[in-house]
């Protein structure tokens, strides 16, 4: 929807703006793209009305109008320009195409309109004068030159274009710096990495618009098209866009920039065919039957009922924006925050009404590096209430050990009897071990202080965050566990535990709420807490790193145990690197051991499956760990294939279900938009419509308000309760193909056909497979088809890897993948293995940049008081609190001028669809036998 390039030569920007700028996407006979000129910045350069060639091409230049120097700085290689591409959804396009009603077009230009004057207001650049000198500032400038030319259709396929409205708004790289009284280059980096906002101000004011004119949208998932235009017509005429997907499912799995790049790189040639009134011709034969007069009905639908009202009001978006945002993290970013709001009220917000609302809200602002971050007063008060409980439990409490019971096992080094003695012998209701990857926190910390307990007659109770890692700290301590979900709610076992030493594993897992419920729960029951983790590893899936913060900002004595037992030699020191936070220092201890191999074509993947099957072959434990599914799945491929080469694999396979889970926020299992037909949603507690915890539902549709059906059987078919989405989960249905010798990971917590209970991350291997799906693996356990909760086991993400420990761990780390890559991604990685790890990348530079940031949160505490720094932030460097203001009137002369100018848009000038040229193609598809396919 909307897409930045830029520039980097002024001849080849010049080029650009004579045969791609000014000129239609497509020839056609007698039509010209004339730009117009936009910005404060153009008005300062008295620039304004049609754009001439000769001031467009002195600005790309570096030079005014009238010939003098622009920027100060003149470099060869300078970005000239930035071209911020606007696409109209493929809806509006080919209801203007079909109607010619310009109205349409109008729109998509005030739309585009509205989003740049919001870049405009954001435009920064460098601080380079003055007390505030330093190359890391930037200053806003609220101004900048640019032209809009809009184009009306995509590049031609098999000599003739699709429709598609889009704007390209060409933005001179020059800004006027107020304080220092000079133009200077503008520093986009802030509006790149906002540009989603951008892009739902412009989608925002476009649905409006589309309201106004009395065409209902409708949101789907991520964006909205207009309703009652069926898929099937769209795709018809989405040929370039299926050109491209096709291209970039052949190379993987493409971000939209990519994808973006990938477009220019793949489009024909300009033609120049036909006249401009031949193209609706043209549009319209393609047309099938019935559709003409569905598209007439639209429009004469449009035409009674005017102007829509709102379903959605901007308080209820706001809400959902935040909701959303803050589930996973203490702190967001504001755009990204309005961005979803945006979307969720796509036709019925609009950014001047939300930035109002935003202003009154209550919540807690921040800025790191420009960028405004903010987070709510109730996440505020609950970092601070837990910091609080465990500032409480400090000297409150006797030593826990008697001093007559000694370490047992003499192997342990002293770093873990330290940790040992710490749990022991203090005084503090809330006890933390911090170790790092590799050190035997749980087989020899946790085990040793346990049985020390144990033989004093402490009773003591232990717990972890995922099912998986129970089963392990069961197994190690030699004693039940449970996972810490359990003894959250369960209210019972709360009382039972009155006075015990409560033990958790990977605490650095628990999100703040859930930690500042289990210092209450401590608290209450005259308990003590063990916390152990590992804060340099992967965080809670929930909001906020609550272990870091404890240990950083409520003063507890922290017991470290940092030498590493899993790994030995220069392997191991190259761990111990990286745990220590040098990322470059181990990464070239890596590559001297060359464990680190560049393969720069695909290869490396087929490289990494072969690892895989020769250390299987040898009897090894072996896993692959990359960065994003797509690559995981790619490796799978070549692993199964190995497998199946070496007769480890059956020929045979039998697709069974697969319940992949959609991760939704609870904003997002709200959002009625979101759901479509086939998916499974899951109940985790007793819902409304006779459904029980455990049961599943399937999406049928929905009904006539637009809410999702579910179905449980073929008698008890209901609207699903959004209401109690903080109940159920949802997932996506796909085939997931099996054969006799598959190694297959448990996805989810659930109990096998004898009630077994099988725990996330458990791995089974496949004894056989019958052909209607019912699976029976080699340790006894059997499975039905319907199953679902599994997926194939030799490769993973780094978060799901997060507590295995192998004998080889292979990593494959793409630069495509780069954007999931982090430091704690790379720690979690390469700290799998015992004995061997092997790395391959297409690029070594790019890969060790990429592992080079942080993926740690911040916290709601760090924001408030200013210390919220790059790392800790979704992005950024240095942090400041700045005061709230009023959003709402800063843009309010704007938006009240470009409300009247939406008011303008006439009513006149739909043109209905001739039923002659309908008739006539439909004969023509009915003699090819090709069937209406409404």
């Amino acid at each position: 929807m909307l897409r930045l390039t830029k520039s980097r030569s002024s001849s080849g920007a010049a080029n650009y703006f004579r045969n791609s700028l000014r000129s239609a996407d497509y020839y056609l006979e007698g039509k010209d793209v004339g730009g117009e000129w936009h910005g404060v910045g153009a008005a300062r350069l008295g620039l304004a009305g049609k754009v001439h060639d000769k001031d467009f091409i002195a600005l790309l230049e570096n030079r005014t109008p009238q010939g003098a120097k622009l920027t100060a700085r003149d470099r060869a290689n300078r970005v000239p320009m930035i071209d911020f591409t606007f696409n109209a959804p493929k809806s509006v396009s080919l209801l203007w195409a079909l109607t010619e009603d310009e109205r349409l077009a109008t729109a998509h230009k005030l739309a585009v309109s509205e989003a740049m004057a919001e870049v405009e207001a954001n435009m920064e650049t460098r601080v380079r004068k003055g007390r505030h000198f330093n190359t890391d500032n930037v200053r806003k400038t609220g101004n900048i030159i640019w032209a809009g030319f809009h184009h009306d259709t995509a590049r031609p396929i098999d000599g003739y274009p699709d429709p598609h409205l889009h704007t390209h708004a060409a933005v001179i790289n020059a800004t006027w710096d107020d304080e220092e009284r000079q133009w200077k280059a503008v520093q986009i980096g802030n509006i790149a990495a906002e540009r989603e906002y951008y892009e739902a101000v412009y989608l925002a004011s476009l649905a409006h618009q589309m309201k106004r004119l009395g065409f209902a949208v409708e949101r789907k998932g991520k964006w909205w098209d207009l309703a009652d235009i069926p898929k099937t017509m769209l795709d018809r005429y989405s040929r370039r866009t299926k050109e491209i997907e096709d291209k970039a499912a052949e190379l993987g799995d493409l971000s939209a920039a990519q994808k973006g790049a990938l477009g220019v790189m793949t489009r024909d040639a300009k033609d120049e065919a036909l006249f401009s009134s031949d193209l609706h011709a043209v549009w319209k034969s393609k047309l099938r039957f019935g559709e003409s007069e569905r598209i007439n009905g639209l429009v004469r639908k449009a035409e009674r009922q005017g102007k829509i009202g709102p379903t959605q009001t901007v308080t209820s978006a706001w809400e959902h924006g935040l909701s959303h945002a803050l589930e996973r993290q203490s702190v967001a970013h504001e755009k990204k925050v309005m961005s979803d709001a945006l979307r969720f009220g796509a036709g019925d917000v609009r950014v001047g009404d939300l930035k109002a609302v935003a202003s009154l809200s209550g919540i807690v602002r921040g800025q790191v590096n420009g960028r405004d971050v903010v987070t709510t007063k109730d996440m505020l008060a609950k970092e601070q209430e837990m910091i609080a409980l465990a500032r409480r439990g400090k000297m409150a409490c006797r030593a826990l050990g008697h001093g007559n019971y000694e370490i047992s096992k003499d192997y342990l080094n002293d770093k873990q009897r330290a940790a040992i003695q710490h749990i022991w012998n203090s005084r503090d209701r809330v006890m933390v071990v911090q170790g790092d990857a590799g050190v035997g926190k749980t087989a020899g910390v946790l085990a040793e202080a346990v049985n020390g307990l144990h033989a004093q007659g402490i009773k003591t109770a232990s717990f972890a965050p995922a099912s998986g890692a129970v089963s392990e700290l069961e197994r190690e301590v030699n004693a039940p566990a449970y996972t810490l979900a359990r003894l959250l709610v369960d209210e019972s076992l709360q009382r039972e535990l009155r006075g015990a030493v409560l033990v958790v594993d990977e605490a650095g897992q628990i999100g703040v709420r859930d930690m500042c419920t289990l210092l209450h729960i401590a608290e209450d029951n005259a308990c003590r807490l063990v916390l152990t983790g590992d804060t340099k590893q992967h965080g809670a899936v929930a909001a906020g790193d609550a272990l870091r913060l404890l240990q950083e900002r409520a003063n507890l004595n922290t017991a470290q145990v940092q030498e590493i037992v899993r790994q030995k030699g220069a392997y191991k020191q190259a761990v111990d690197t990286i745990a220590k936070g040098d990322l470059k220092g181990g990464w070239k201890q890596l590559d001297a051991l060359g464990a680190i191999k560049e393969i720069a074509s695909e290869e490396r993947f087929t490289q990494a499956a072969n690892d895989y099957v020769e250390a299987v072959a040898k009897g090894q434990s072996a896993l692959v760990v990359a960065p994003t599914h797509w690559e995981k799945d790619k490796i799978t491929g070549g692993i199964r294939s190995g497998l199946r080469a070496k007769k480890a694999l059956s020929d045979d396979e039998t697709a069974v279900l697969r319940l992949k889970d959609t991760r939704w926020t609870e904003a997002q299992r709200r959002d009625a938009s979101n759901y479509e037909a086939g998916m499974v949603v899951k109940a985790f507690q007793n819902m409304p419509h006779g459904v029980t915890r455990g049961d599943r539902m399937t999406i049928m549709g929905r009904d006539d308000n637009g809410q999702p059906l579910a179905r449980t059987d073929a008698s008890n078919i209901f609207a699903l309760p959004l209401d109690k989405a903080s109940d159920f989960k949802v997932y996506e249905t796909e085939a997931l193909p099996l054969s006799s010798g598959d190694l297959v990971r448990v996805t989810e917590q659930a109990k096998d056909l004898s009630g077994k209970k099988l725990v996330t991350g458990q791995l089974l291997s496949v004894k056989s497979i019958s052909k209607n799906g019912h699976m029976s693996f080699e340790n006894g356990i059997e499975l039905s088809p319907s199953f679902g909760h599994l997926d194939y086991g030799y490769c993973s993400t780094s978060y799901s890897s997060q507590g295995r420990t192998v004998d080889t761990v292979i990593a494959s780390m793409s630069e495509q993948s780069s954007p999931a890559m982090s430091s704690q991604q790379f720690y979690v990685t390469v700290s799998r293995g015992k004995s061997n790890i092997r790395i391959y990348t297409d690029d070594k530079d790019a890969t060790l940049e990429a592992i080079s940031k942080s993926g740690a949160r911040g916290s709601a505490i760090e924001l408030q008081d200013g210390s919220l720094s790059s790392d800790l932030a979704p992005t950024g460097r240095n942090s400041r609190v700045q005061e709230q203001t009023d959003f709402g009137l800063r843009y309010r002369a704007f938006h009240e001028a470009r409300a009247e100018q939406s008011h303008a848009i006439g009513r006149a000038g739909a043109r209905p669809i001739d039923p002659a040229i309908a008739a006539r193609q439909h004969a023509a598809y009915s003699s090819q036998g090709i069937e209406n396919d409404l």
